[in-house]
């Protein structure tokens, strides 16, 4: 599938910002923030949306979302692919994410779940470990480097 990331700006954000709502997902930090925020597009037509926030040398993937519509045709695996890219781009040897429902679609996608405690400082100080999620969210990591 083909998807063009556009930057979250303006009009975009608040496309974003209903596509986290609509999957009550946090919306906290999609604003503002060290990350930068994506819709993916086809067909042009909004139908995802996902961010990387960068932390040195690691990654914070956040906030990925496909419309209700559009889920189960692989829309979900092609967008974190492509923000993999991205956070490869910012030098990123890492991503990591919490997630409290989608555990078994990210470890599809090569992530693994490891204790909060094992995710690098300033990622662990991000808005996201420290007060959106809770304790309950699973911790996961995967690195970055050959086939992304």
């Amino acid at each position: 599938m083909t998807l063009e990331l556009v930057p979250a700006d303006g009009p975009a954000r608040t496309t974003l910002l209903g596509f986290l709502r609509e999957a009550d997902l946090p919306t906290t930090g999609v604003r503002d923030g060290p990350g930068r925020f994506y819709l993916a597009v086809a067909d042009d037509e909004a139908i995802a949306g996902g961010g990387v926030e960068p932390y040195g040398d690691a990654a914070l993937l956040r906030s990925v979302v496909v419309r209700p519509d559009r889920r189960g045709e692989g829309v979900g695996a092609t967008l974190v692919t492509r923000l993999l890219d991205v956070a490869g781009a910012t030098g990123a040897g890492s991503v990591w994410l919490l997630t409290e429902t989608a555990e078994s679609f990210f470890a599809g996608l090569g992530f693994e779940t490891v204790p909060r405690e094992a995710a690098p400082a300033a990622v662990r100080d991000s808005p996201e470990f420290a007060t959106v999620c809770d304790e309950h969210a699973a911790c996961m990591t995967r690195a970055l480097g050959g086939n992304v």
